[in-house]
């Protein structure tokens, strides 16, 4: 990706003279593909429920900021109250824009688009308080505020852009030149200002390409001089290069599928773009590093919408339909999934423009997709291990992971592992909880979710793992048969206890049965070891010790030396990311007098209740 100035400049001038670099995301002005999206049976349930929604917001009026919810965060810890008004702006501009594209003969959704851009033009800050480093209250940031570019400031700025390019003869003069202005002043200006630099430019991870590619995305649309955006996309291709560096050879994300989807989005949608506008002179998306991140996405699921959960990802993830079918037109081994397992604008509380608007205008309506193929897959770098086996018409899965404790969102996790099976995952990890100011400060840990005391992993003398980049696995061993697959990872650095010596971790995963050997090496004998595990289905333990957990149509029976540990059941409530609450159970197996060499192996023995 590496490119001089004078070469980026060269390949913009090159585009002034197509065609293709003059007339940006010509796949959204195709009104070939417009008669489809209104025609197609591919696309008639999507249109339908967003012109259901369109009539919706026609009937209601745009929701307020009022400053009570925006101060909420620095005063009381409290994001959702805000947020949720906050993106429903953003949901109702990319919905009424999307209707006035697909009823391009029609008026009927323009005065409420004019009017949804004009309110979020009149917006104090683009940014979200929580992005705001604690000085969202402070009246010395009021122009700085302003003018900072988080996530969702770039975002916005990114969709104002777009949606003005592509309706730019349909609204109103006033409010196209007024939605651009404020792109150039809050976004555009301010990322080009004297001494500006952020954090994220030199991150690997979701804000550098999200951030980037938005502000990329933006000068695209509105510095028509190749002269002028050449220093912009010279500085903004550094940042790209950021966000790769942050995967390894094996492209994978350790934030998990839905920050890939966010991430790995926005800079293809960046790509795309100065594709189009250089005349095909940049490919971002060209080099086996970029196909292996593009392979990812098919790696991360167990069965239909679920999840591999680690990090903070979902149990549960839709799927972006455009990016996907235009990488697989890209990369012919990407898998295109069931097209019942689709993101949904209609369903999505926040509405981003990008990912939305190319769900219809990158899709090919012939690929209606298929179930995950069953596969085994290990990425050495992340050092995950995901396993599909179809067996007598089922679907079992399971996933386990090593890697460091100071990966992005990371949560305390190392040797976590998901048992899943027909959709319904047994023994879970609980993915992400509820964001809030503690979620990402010096109260993380204390979230069980991101507390090794919230993953079937073990509890060594009443210790849990530590964060940090020093507290990491090793993977000793990966290896594949047609019978089985087994993964040994070494949890020893996991732990900051002085009298742990050794720490080995094997998985066996072989038909309906998931072994798990603990093998630990002690100084002196510990005065407790525990192998955890972690599920949403309350267990039953029987008089002589059996353990049980059982879903709608399967369970799994924890099979283990009842004369050398012992089972207890603890309940917690977990607050998830959708802010539910819900009773989450952990079943400790307590070694009965550890020596100093524990030796804890538990089958995991898959049954039907049918």
């Amino acid at each position: 990706m590496t490119m001089d100035y004078l070469a980026i400049k060269r390949a913009l001038q090159i585009g002034d003279r197509s065609e293709q670099g003059r007339m940006l995301f010509d796949e959204a002005r195709d009104v070939r593909k417009w008669e489809e999206i209104r025609t197609s049976p591919f696309y008639r349930d999507m249109v339908a429920d967003l012109r259901e929604e369109g009539e919706r917001l026609l009937s209601e009026p745009i929701v307020s900021l009022p400053f009570s919810s925006f101060k909420l965060f620095d005063t009381a810890g409290a994001r959702i109250e805000f947020e949720r008004s906050f993106f429903a702006r953003r949901k109702r501009l990319s919905i009424l824009a999307f209707l006035s594209l697909l009823d391009r003969n029609s008026e009927l959704y323009l005065p409420a688009l004019e009017d949804a851009i004009w309110a979020i033009c009149d917006e104090y800050t683009w940014c979200l308080p929580a992005h705001l480093g604690g000085n969202s209250l402070k009246p010395s940031h009021l122009r700085r505020n302003r003018h900072s570019i988080d996530l969702f400031a770039a975002e916005t700025g990114f969709a104002l852009a777009e949606i003005v390019s592509l309706l730019k003869e349909r609204i109103h003069p006033i409010v196209a030149s007024r939605a651009e202005a404020e792109v150039k002043e809050r976004v555009l200006e301010t990322y080009c200002s004297l001494g500006s630099s952020y954090e994220w430019e030199t991150l690997g991870n979701n804000w550098a390409s999200v951030c980037g590619g938005s502000v990329g995305a933006a000068a695209l649309y509105l510095i028509p001089s190749a002269e002028e955006l050449a220093p912009i996309v010279h500085r903004l291709l550094g940042t790209m290069e950021s966000y790769l560096a942050g995967f390894e050879n094996d492209g994978a994300s350790t934030e998990g599928v839905g920050y890939w989807s966010y991430g790995f989005g926005f800079y293809s949608y960046f790509a795309s773009l100065l594709k189009q506008r250089t005349a095909g002179r940049i490919d971002l998306l060209e080099g086996e590093k970029i196909k292996q991140i593009a392979l990812f996405h098919q790696k991360c699921y167990l069965t239909g919408p679920y999840t591999v959960p680690f990090s903070d990802c979902e149990p549960t993830s839709l799927f972006p339909m455009g990016l996907i079918h235009a990488l697989k037109r890209r990369y012919p081994e990407i898998h295109v999934p069931n097209i019942e397992q689709k993101w949904s604008i209609a369903k999505d509380p926040i509405g981003r423009w990008g990912p939305f608007i190319r769900d219809f205008v990158w899709s090919r309506a012939e690929w209606i997709g298929e179930e995950w193929p069953d596969g085994t897959y290990f990425l050495p770098d992340a050092q995950w291990a995901v396993v599909r086996r179809t067996i007598d018409g089922e679907r079992y899965a399971f996933a386990a992971k090593g890697g460091h404790n100071d990966e992005p969102h990371n949560q305390n996790d190392l040797g976590s592992f998901v048992l899943h099976v027909g959709g319904e995952t047994l023994l879970t990890d609980l993915g992400s909880g509820e964001y809030t100011k503690g979620y990402f400060g010096a109260e993380r840990y204390s979230y069980v979710c991101n507390s090794s005391a919230g993953h079937s992993v073990p509890i060594v003398e009443g210790s849990y793992q530590q964060a940090g980049a020093a507290y990491r696995a090793k993977a000793l061993r990966f290896e594949e048969s047609e019978e089985q697959v087994s993964y040994t990872l070494d949890l020893t650095e996991a732990y900051g206890t002085a009298n742990l010596q050794s720490l080995v971790r094997q998985f066996t995963f072989k038909q309906r049965v998931l072994e798990l050997r603990d093998r630990y090496v002690f100084r002196e004998p510990p005065s407790s070891v525990i192998s955890r595990f972690i599920t949403l289905y309350e267990p039953a333990v029987s008089a002589d010790g059996r353990v049980r957990v059982e879903g709608a149509a399967f369970g799994v029976e924890a099979v283990y030396d009842r004369r050398a540990a012992k089972p207890v059941i603890h309940r917690f409530d977990f607050m998830n990311k959708d802010s539910k609450l819900i009773p989450v159970y952990a079943i400790d197996l307590e070694a009965e007098r550890p020596a100093e060499e524990v030796l804890m192996t538990v089958r995991f023995e898959i049954y039907s209740l049918t």
